[in-house]
């Protein structure tokens, strides 16, 4: 059985990472399920056709860069996925991405949230674009 990774970020200021992370998940011999790559067209919205590619996903990646997103009611769509996440149960691997210099105030927060020393999660620093890959 392969394991689907649901991939979670931004994506047109990500895109070389987003290829890392594809090239890893596929090295591993697990799924990438990624909206601009692996998605099918289907019946719904597109924040409900996310949600339900996550839901059907073994495991689920952030990676956390410069821009907080496009927001859907007063949260961006990737800080919705990582709740969504949470609420799961899925496992988490998230990615911080030391090297990116100027992130906006609303990903800051999110990040701050992310990396919470009780509530959040533990991370992987990532210092260039392909070390999440190696």
């Amino acid at each position: 059985m392969k394991y689907k990774v649901f991939v979670s970020s931004t994506i047109n200021d990500l895109m070389q990472e987003r290829v890392a992370a594809e090239k890893a998940i596929i090295s591993a011999q697990c799924e990438p399920r990624m909206s601009d790559k692996t998605f099918t067209a289907v019946d719904a919205n597109s924040f409900d056709a996310c949600m339900t590619e996550l839901e059907e996903s073994d495991i689920y990646i952030l990676i956390l860069g410069e821009r907080y997103g496009w927001e859907y009611e007063g949260k961006s769509v990737t800080e919705w996925e990582y709740l969504k996440a949470i609420e799961l149960k899925k496992p988490r691997i998230v990615f911080n991405l030391a090297y990116i210099r100027n992130r906006e105030i609303k990903q800051n927060e999110f990040i701050n949230r992310v990396g919470d020393f009780d509530a959040g999660r533990f991370w992987k620093t990532a210092k260039d674009v392909f070390e999440p890959a190696r």
